[in-house]
C-alpha cells in the first residue's frame, strides 16, 4: 500500500529523512534490498496509531517471504513496550485467516509473529518492529509483503484499504518491496547506483555488531553513535574512504542495554537508523 516512510522520534535529533505519511497504520518499510542466498534478510516495520487502545493486545506482524526463507529472530521497540517477536503458536491466528483473505503466490509463504507480552496504547503511539529472516537457497527476484494488526478476532475484517488510519483501520498491509536473491561478484572497481546505510546484524545485539554503508564515490565519511538524548557515545570512522560497501565493527561493552541511533554523513548523504543492545 505504501513505500514511503515515517521519521520516529528518537531520529528527530537528526535532520529530517523521510516523508511523514498520515493514515493507515504501516508508515515505513525498511528492508534489505540484496541478499546472497542463505544469507540474512532483514526489515524494519514502523507502525503508528492514533485510536489509544485500553485493552491489552500482543502486536501482530506478518510477513510474505519465499518458501524456503525460515524465521530467525525480531524485537519491538515501541511507545508501550520494548521486547522480542516469537511465532505466532496458532493454527489460525485470532485475527483471522489471513492465507484465505491475502492468499501467496506460488512459492512464497506468510509468517506470523506475535509479540511476546500484551500492551495497552495510548493514542498516536508508535511501534518498531525489526524482524531478520534466514534466506534459502532459492535465486530471483520477490515481493515481500507485510501485514499488521491490533490482533483481536476479526480485525481482518477491518484491513485498511484506503489511506486513512481510523477506528475501523484494525489492520494494514504494505506489499510488493522486492529483494533479490542471487549470488554477487565483487569487483576490484565496485559499481554501485546508490547511497546506502543498512541495518546492523544482529540486531539486537551483545555486546558488538557489524554495520555496513555503501558509497557512490570514494570520499570522506564519518560513521557515529549517539544515545536516544543525541549524547555521541562513539565515532566508528571519520576518514576518507573507498566507492562500495564499507563494513566497521561497533563494540558496545562499555554501554548500559537499550536503544542507539547510528548516523553516516558524507560530503552529499546522511542517514541515520536504530539499533537495539540487550545485556
Amino acid at each position: 500500500m505504501k513505500n514511503t516512510f515515517t521519521v520516529v522520534k528518537a531520529l528527530l535529533i537528526f535532520s529530517a529523512l523521510s516523508i511523514i505519511l498520515s493514515g493507515c497504520l504501516i508508515t515505513e518499510v525498511d528492508q534489505t534490498t540484496s541478499v546472497s542466498p542463505n544469507g540474512t534478510f532483514t526489515s524494519v516495520i514502523t507502525v503508528t496509531d492514533i485510536t489509544a487502545d485500553t485493552n491489552p493486545h500482543e502486536g501482530a506482524v506478518a510477513v510474505l517471504v519465499p518458501e524456503d526463507w525460515t524465521f530467525e529472530s525480531g524485537t519491538y521497540d515501541s511507545d508501550a513496550g520494548v521486547g522480542s517477536f516469537v511465532l505466532d503458536p496458532n493454527e489460525t491466528p485470532v485475527y483471522g485467516n489471513l492465507d484465505s483473505l491475502l492468499a501467496p503466490p506460488s512459492g512464497m509463504k506468510w509468517i506470523r509473529l506475535l509479540s511476546d507480552a500484551a500492551y495497552a496504547n495510548d493514542a498516536n503511539a508508535t511501534h518498531e518492529a525489526t524482524v531478520n529472516f534466514n534466506v534459502g537457497s532459492t535465486t530471483g527476484e520477490f515481493a515481500i509483503g507485510y501485514m499488521v494488526t491490533k490482533n483481536a478476532a476479526d480485525l481482518l475484517d477491518g484491513l485498511n484499504t484506503a489511506d486513512i488510519d481510523s477506528d475501523n483501520a484494525w489492520a494494514d498491509t504494505s506489499m510488493n518491496h522486492m529483494v533479490t536473491v542471487g549470488a554477487t561478484d565483487v569487483a576490484d572497481d565496485p559499481i554501485v547506483s546508490e547511497y546506502y546505510l543498512d541495518q546492523n546484524y544482529p540486531n539486537p545485539f551483545n555486546p558488538a555488531t557489524s554495520i555496513s554503508f555503501t558509497l557512490l564515490k570514494k570520499e570522506h565519511a564519518r560513521l557515529s553513535v549517539y544515545s536516544v538524548l543525541g549524547k555521541e557515545v562513539a565515532v566508528l570512522v571519520n576518514q576518507v574512504l573507498p566507492a562500495g560497501i564499507n563494513t566497521f565493527e561497533f563494540d558496545a561493552s562499555s554501554l548500559s542495554s537499550g536503544t542507539y541511533i547510528y548516523k553516516l554523513e558524507t560530503g552529499s548523504f546522511v542517514q541515520a537508523r536504530k539499533m537495539l543492545l540487550m545485556k
